[in-house]
C-alpha cells in the first residue's frame, strides 16, 4: 500500500504548504484543537471554524454516543419485553381503579428504567469512545499519518485506563487495569487489520486522504503524484516506468554493437 512520504511534524522543518507557506507543528495544532474546545464563546465576537482534529474527534465520539443509547435502551427493552406485562397479585382484593393504579405505577417504573439504561449506555459509550479518538488522534498527529499502529496505541490506552477505574482495591484496579491492556491490544489489532482490509479495497486517492490527519494538507506533488497513478490505471502505458525505458534502451545499444564486436574478434572477416 502506498503511504505519503513522512516528514519531522514537530518541528515542521521539512514540511510546506502548497502555497510556500510552512506547515504547523503537531504540538501547535494539538494546542489549537484543545484551546478551541476549552475556551469560552464570546456572544459579541464571531465563533472561528473549528481545527479540522476537533471535528473528526466530535464526529467519531457521536457516533460512539448514538450506538450507546441504542444498545442501553435495548437491551433494557429485551428485559422488560421478557419479564412479560405486568401482573396483578393473585391474592388481590382491590378494586379495578386500584389495580388500574398500580399497573400505571408499573409502566412508569419501566418507562424510567429504560431511559436510565439509555442515558447509561450513552455516557457509558461517549466515554469510551472519546478516550479513544482522542488517543488515536494525537498518535496520527504525531505520526504525521494515520494506520494500524494509532488503533493499537488507542485501544491499549483505553483498556488501561478503563480497567484502573474498576471500584475495588489497589490490586484489583492493577489485576483490571493489565487485563483491560491486553484486551484493548487485541481488539486494536483485530479492528485495525479489518479496518486496513476494507480501505484496501477504496481507490488509492482515498486511502490516501484515510491515511493523512485532516490538518495536514496535499501537496502539489503528492497530488500529482496520485493523479499519475490514477491515469496509469486507467490507461496502462501511458505512463511507462522510467527504469524499463533505461534498461531497454541499454539492451538495444547492446544488440546493435554485437556484431561489430565479432567481426573484430574474426581474423577471416
Amino acid at each position: 500500500m502506498h503511504r505519503p512520504p513522512r516528514c519531522d511534524v514537530f518541528t515542521g522543518s521539512d514540511m510546506s504548504r502548497s502555497d510556500g507557506t510552512p506547515e504547523e507543528t503537531a504540538w501547535t495544532r494539538l494546542s489549537t484543537a484543545f484551546q478551541y474546545a476549552t475556551s469560552r464563546v464570546q456572544m459579541d465576537k464571531e465563533v472561528p471554524e473549528p481545527p479540522p482534529e476537533l471535528k473528526e474527534w466530535s464526529q467519531n465520539t457521536s457516533l460512539g454516543v448514538f450506538a450507546g443509547l441504542l444498545f442501553g435502551g435495548g437491551t433494557q427493552w429485551l428485559r422488560d419485553r421478557q419479564a412479560g406485562p405486568w401482573q396483578p397479585p393473585a391474592t388481590s382484593s382491590l378494586n379495578k381503579a386500584a389495580l388500574a393504579r398500580l399497573q400505571a405505577e408499573e409502566s412508569s417504573r419501566r418507562l424510567v428504567r429504560l431511559a436510565n439504561e439509555t442515558l447509561r449506555g450513552g455516557l457509558r459509550f461517549g466515554a469510551l469512545a472519546g478516550l479513544f479518538y482522542s488517543v488515536q488522534q494525537v498518535s496520527s498527529i504525531a505520526r504525521a499519518e494515520k494506520g494500524l499502529q494509532d488503533i493499537i496505541v488507542a485501544g491499549t490506552a483505553t483498556g488501561a485506563i478503563f480497567g484502573a477505574t474498576v471500584l475495588g482495591s489497589k490490586g484489583l484496579r492493577v489485576r483490571s487495569s493489565v487485563l483491560g491492556t491486553a484486551l484493548g491490544a487485541g481488539a486494536g489489532v483485530i479492528g485495525g487489520l479489518l479496518q486496513e482490509t476494507l480501505i484496501s479495497y477504496l481507490p488509492e486517492e482515498e486511502q490516501h486522504k484515510y491515511h493523512m490527519p485532516p490538518s495536514i494538507p496535499v501537496t502539489a506533488a503528492q497530488r500529482k503524484e496520485l493523479e499519475d497513478r490514477a491515469d496509469e490505471k486507467r490507461h496502462p502505458g501511458r505512463h511507462p516506468d522510467a527504469t524499463a525505458a533505461v534498461i531497454a534502451q541499454l539492451q538495444g545499444s547492446l544488440d546493435r554493437n554485437r556484431p561489430a564486436a565479432s567481426r573484430a574478434t574474426r581474423p577471416d572477416l
